[in-house]
């Protein structure tokens, strides 16, 4: 099977919304807007978005449940305080 073929024979979903390019979390996070920018912006030019088999679809946020999957609540009351105040949760 060529990998043409393949493709035709799944699916692919990217979730993307331009907020994401306003998130910095520092210049050695990996999260870098730029980095985020320039990633859909490759993809758009060698037409990965073009692809039929490819959406495009916005996201909602994760909701405490969600998260609580993969953290544990200590890290998300951090994560949101930082959020909501731009300073550290020295917990």
């Amino acid at each position: 099977m060529s990998e043409g073929a393949a493709l035709d024979d799944c699916g692919l979903q990217v979730l993307w919304d331009e907020r994401l390019t306003s998130y910095d979390f520092g210049p050695g996070h990996p999260m870098n807007p730029i980095r985020i920018e320039l990633t859909i912006a490759l993809a758009r030019e060698f037409g990965v978005l073009d692809h039929p088999n490819v959406t495009v679809a916005p996201f909602k946020a994760a909701d405490d449940e969600l998260l609580g999957l993969v953290h544990e609540e200590p890290y998300i009351a951090a994560v949101k305080h930082a959020g909501d105040t731009g300073l550290p949760d020295e917990r």
